[in-house]
């Protein structure tokens, strides 16, 4: 990794290189490992936090480059902890000197909108799964472009008319399910606070 710079991970991630992948693994998950493990957490929440970060960087940089002014690793690193500590705080109880108040500040700053949209996907994802097979198939052939025709033809109904009543009846019911669950509020107050930040002139 120390030959690669950051602009590289970065576009390997953005690529989804396996070889680049599979170097962040190796070289720095037994970091995330030890620490989640040393705060109150197990391997499994290792693996889940340590590929959280992944996909925040992703959607990171599918929207711009970030310009980093320390290592890969220490940058990918803090984003592990910040996750671990949101999650800590969401569903245990977190020591007092887990982390510096203005650490913790600092991190908010940097990464709470990208983890508040990472979030919002798992909960669209989490709920689109919980679906019939009838309607996860019918969105999905919706999202894919395909044509509502051949859509009509493959899922056997009896009109195109009939067809887009169904993806409205599914697409809402799968809106009620997510504006329902307890995770959405709490990622809406995340982003409500978020937003609060930002002067209004």
């Amino acid at each position: 990794m120390d030959r690669l710079s950051p602009e590289e991970i970065f576009d390997g991630i953005r690529r989804e290189d396996k070889r680049i992948l599979q170097r962040i693994y190796k070289v720095y998950y037994p970091s995330v490992l030890h620490y989640v493990q040393t705060n109150h957490g197990s391997e499994l929440d290792a693996q889940d936090v340590f590929q959280d970060a992944l996909v925040i960087i992703y959607l990171k940089i599918r929207k711009f480059m970030p310009v980093l002014t320390c290592t890969f690793g220490t940058y990918f690193f803090s984003i592990n902890k910040f996750l671990w500590i949101k999650e800590l705080r969401r569903t245990r109880t977190v020591s007092s000197d887990l982390l510096d108040p203005d650490e913790l500040i600092d991190y908010e700053n940097n990464f709470i909108n990208d983890y508040i949209r990472m979030e919002k996907r798992k909960l669209v994802l989490d709920h689109f799964f919980e679906m019939g097979e009838s309607c996860q198939k019918l969105l999905t052939l919706f999202i894919q472009n395909t044509p509502v025709r051949r859509i009509t033809k493959m899922m056997g109904f009896t009109s195109d008319q009939y067809t887009r009543n169904r993806r409205t009846l599914c697409k809402e019911r799968l809106v009620a399910r997510i504006w329902e669950s307890p995770r959405y509020k709490e990622l809406r107050n995340e982003a409500y606070k978020e937003d609060s930040k930002i002067p209004r002139w």
